[in-house]
């Protein structure tokens, strides 16, 4: 299992706006910053642990916390910490579940060569299981959680590389 902690506010992955000049699309600079913080967080999580690329099946958590509004009153800060009232506010879910895309291995063009930067796994297409939670909490941020499944790739070529199996929703 992986975790990964981004403290801050959070931030969804923006709309890609249009140069009319270039006719070129590019990735508004917050979303590109948060991005590059994630993926920092991520690779660093990655060494420590001593994980390499994930290849196989994954589950993702993601837990997203907003700071609770100063001006709110005591009695309402009080209840939104405890749960009993809940963010319902811009970044929206589908938008923080997009900032996953830096977690994905990344490929850059250094000297002529092709370089791969390696983060969490070559493709969020090895998510399969997904979760999402949003909190008000003193201390606001993004925690990814990543645990790895029983189960094998589609891209499995030999019934001996199957695993023991596991209890899914499906099953």
């Amino acid at each position: 299992m992986l975790r990964i902690r981004l403290d801050g506010d959070l931030q969804g992955k923006g709309r890609p706006r249009f140069d009319t000049r270039t006719g070129r699309a590019y990735t508004p600079g917050q979303t590109r910053t948060y991005e590059s913080d994630l993926r920092r967080t991520a690779q660093h999580a990655m060494r420590t642990a001593g994980l390499s690329v994930i290849t196989g099946p994954v589950r993702v958590c993601l837990l997203a916390e907003e700071e609770v509004p100063e001006s709110w009153a005591r009695w309402k800060r009080d209840a939104a910490l405890l749960g009993l009232i809940r963010p319902t506010v811009k970044p929206d879910a589908d938008n923080i579940i997009k900032m996953l895309d830096a977690l994905n291995s990344v490929k850059h063009k250094i000297a002529g060569k092709q370089v791969t930067e390696d983060v969490v796994w070559s493709d969020d297409a090895v998510v399969v299981e997904i979760q999402f939670e949003k909190h008000y909490s003193v201390t606001p941020g993004l925690t990814v959680t990543v645990t790895p499944l029983n189960a094998a790739p589609a891209q499995i070529t030999r019934a001996n590389q199957l695993p023991n199996g596991g209890a899914t929703c499906a099953s």
